[in-house]
């Protein structure tokens, strides 16, 4: 769910809502009309139960007998107007009268309609009994049962009995509401969400596309509300703007700072540097080694100071351009061990699309590193492969057995085991450059004599 678009969870959540709140209506529409319409058939039925026992029987000591009504007319012909059944019995359990479905009932569904506890029910109370029953091959029935009574006591029992066809004529009704509705309801749903979600999210939209073509070396100082906004994408809006002014204030401290470093570390060493040069040409070939790696200490240190401003600078890959990597690579290598045989297959049409700056210094400190971790008459290999999207660089040089390298020399201050010198900033920095220019770097280990460093990047970037 976390990974559905907003427009979608709304999607979802309108058609859910709209169906609960559909099911819901139709239920309480189905459960009153049900209730309602049971009311009425019941008091339908005791009315048309006292009409009977009043007009046509009569009660004497012994027994019921059946009369006409005022109107003449015979019971049989009230109970086909009153499109009912009728089962009379007394007080033994004697039949006086069935018509309609009576007649066609066996003996356990009689005694299933006549089933009360009629000491309960009816010699202590006068009011009548209001059941419903299901018959196998009949349906649903509603009856009315009632006791009659005369002044000195009770004589038998009446009940009368109607088929209740609006229970399945409501089932019916409510398949075919949801069949029709349902489907109705979640077309709806599904406009109105689209429409809400394209109204409600169309401001964010406009907000993110701006975010996005924001050149992070020219940034804005703010982003103007216009008086129609809505209110909370107004107040995303300012709480952009205050994180906006946040960076743009982290930003140019971080340029100042790296202007500073470049100042007052740069300068110093390329007068270092340049002092050097002029005390090796007048210095005893004792001295002059010693003094000449004082310089490429101070010409490495400057290096590393490049590596930390090349990782401040902004925007890295605004500055991607297609470079051939040879010519780099050579440069490179003229200030390795030249005890170490060097192999480099790379055409002069190798051309792949990075930062300059970035790609030397990430390149400087993987051959360092295997110059480092060489040994005595070791190589190094250097292989490339361009693909239809994606290129690769292999760094392949021999090394000691008994060194330790792995992948914790991506992390900061870990060093092998054989190198005294240094921070153990090299590839940790190479990786976060790396990182930042979507270029994926990977050391593999060919059994205890290779080691290969591979670089992977893609073309047509977009980061």
């Amino acid at each position: 769910m976390r990974e559905m678009k907003l427009s979608t969870k709304l999607v979802i959540l309108v058609g859910g809502l709209a169906t609960a709140a559909t099911t819901f209506a139709l239920l309480a529409v189905s459960i009153f009309i049900y209730v309602s319409t049971e009311q009425q058939i019941r008091v339908r039925l005791a009315s048309q139960a006292k009409a009977i026992a009043t007009e046509h029987i009569q009660v004497e000591t012994e027994k019921l007998n059946l009369i006409n009504n005022p109107e003449g007319l015979t019971l049989q012909m009230s109970l086909r107007e009153y499109d009912a059944s009728l089962y009379i019995f007394d007080q033994k359990n004697k039949t006086y009268a069935q018509y309609g479905i009576y007649k066609d009932l066996d003996q356990n569904q009689q005694e299933m309609l006549l089933s009360f506890d009629f000491t309960e029910q009816f010699l202590s109370k006068t009011k009548g009994v209001y059941r419903d029953f299901s018959l196998p091959r009949y349906g649903l029935y509603d009856t009315y049962t009632m006791p009659i009574v005369t002044a000195d006591g009770n004589r038998g029992y009446l009940q009368i009995a109607s088929q209740n066809t609006l229970w399945p004529m409501l089932q019916k009704g409510m398949l075919v509401s949801f069949a029709f509705l349902l489907p109705l309801v979640w077309l709806i749903s599904l406009l109105v969400a689209i429409f809400s979600a394209r109204l409600i999210l169309h401001p964010l939209k406009r907000l993110v596309e701006y975010i996005d073509s924001i050149n992070i070396d020219r940034l804005p100082k703010k982003i103007y509300l216009i008086p129609t906004l809505d209110q909370e994408v107004a107040s995303l809006t300012r709480a952009f703007n205050l994180l906006l002014k946040r960076v743009a204030l982290s930003l140019t401290r971080q340029k100042e700072v790296a202007e500073n470093i470049s100042h007052e570390l740069k300068t110093p060493l390329t007068r270092i540097s340049s002092s050097l040069d002029v005390l090796i040409r007048h210095s005893s070939d004792e001295n002059k080694s010693k003094l000449i790696t004082i310089k490429n200490e101070a010409i490495n240190l400057g290096a590393n100071v490049d590596v930390i401003l090349a990782m401040a600078e902004p925007s890295i890959n605004d500055r991607h351009e297609l470079i051939n990597p040879k010519l780099i690579i050579t440069q490179i290598l003229k200030s390795l061990n030249p005890d170490l045989t060097l192999d480099v297959n790379l055409a002069d049409n190798f051309l792949i699309p990075a930062d300059k700056n970035v790609l030397q210094v990430v390149i400087r400190n993987i051959l360092e590193n295997a110059s480092k971790y060489n040994v005595k008459n070791g190589y190094i290999e250097i292989n490339g492969k361009l693909n239809k999207s994606s290129w690769t660089l292999d760094f392949l040089n021999s090394t000691d057995s008994k060194s330790s390298i792995g992948e914790h020399l991506f992390s900061r201050w870990q060093r092998g085991t054989k190198i005294k010198k240094g921070h153990g900033l090299g590839l940790a920095i190479v990786n976060e450059l790396c990182e930042q220019n979507e270029i994926k770097i990977e050391m593999n280990k060919k059994g205890s004599e290779e080691v290969t460093v591979r670089l992977t990047g893609y073309f047509n970037q977009t980061s």
